[in-house]
């Protein structure tokens, strides 16, 4: 037996354990895959954070030279110089558009583990009817996996932030860095060109009787 059939095969008893640990078949594949969304959800997030980690002076430098042209072709604008506004606000664009695609990318490492798990469950459950509870309907191993997984993915957004270990390793979640600008809103720049109107107060007359 070669060493990647080895490995299958400790992975395999190591997941196939959560499937078996209640008595019926249905609880258990329940819980199987709620254990195993937990694992994939875990993993792919403590790879995007190592991988931000690593990457983190790039993601920095990105966001510098974004908020930087941002507030550029702001000041420009302010000054009624549109040649370097729209000069500015392309080259804005266009950093924008590198830093999304960048953040996509590293989304998708959160992800990685993802289809491993789609195919082993397709290898162990494929063709197996999962029963619904309360009503008479069975579904895919895919449809109660895949549920599983977004809830668990939802839950663990909210319950990360409370943990230090997972806070402190994530940059994500980390304070801005000291020399970071701060983009100007564009809120600030609609107020001004466009001042809210003051409300002004309204007379009121003062009624007197009639003189009879």
């Amino acid at each position: 037996m070669d060493y990647l059939s080895y490995a299958y095969h400790l992975i395999d008893a190591f997941l196939i354990f959560f499937f078996r640990i209640p008595d019926s078949a249905a609880v258990g594949f329940y819980v199987g895959c709620a254990c195993l969304a937990a694992m994939v959800v875990f993993v792919g997030d403590i790879s995007q954070a190592l991988a931000h980690r690593f990457n983190l002076s790039h993601f920095q430098s990105q966001t510098r030279d974004m908020v930087h042209l941002h507030n550029l072709s702001i000041k420009a604008l302010r000054q009624g110089d549109k040649e370097n506004y729209k000069a500015a606000n392309k080259l804005a664009n266009d950093t924008f558009g590198k830093s999304f695609f960048t953040r996509a990318a590293l989304f998708t490492v959160s992800i990685w583990p993802l289809p491993f798990a789609m195919g082993w469950l397709a290898e162990r459950f494929q063709g197996v009817d999962i029963p619904l509870p309360l009503l008479e309907k069975t579904v895919g191993y895919n449809a109660v996996f895949l549920s599983a997984y977004i809830l668990t993915r939802i839950a663990y957004s909210r319950i990360k932030p409370k943990i230090g270990f997972l806070r402190r390793l994530d940059p994500a979640l980390g304070p801005p860095p000291e020399d970071q600008e701060e983009p100007i809103p564009w809120l600030d720049v609609i107020n001004e060109a466009m001042p809210p109107k003051k409300k002004g107060r309204k007379k009121t007359a003062d009624a007197s009787p009639d003189a009879g």
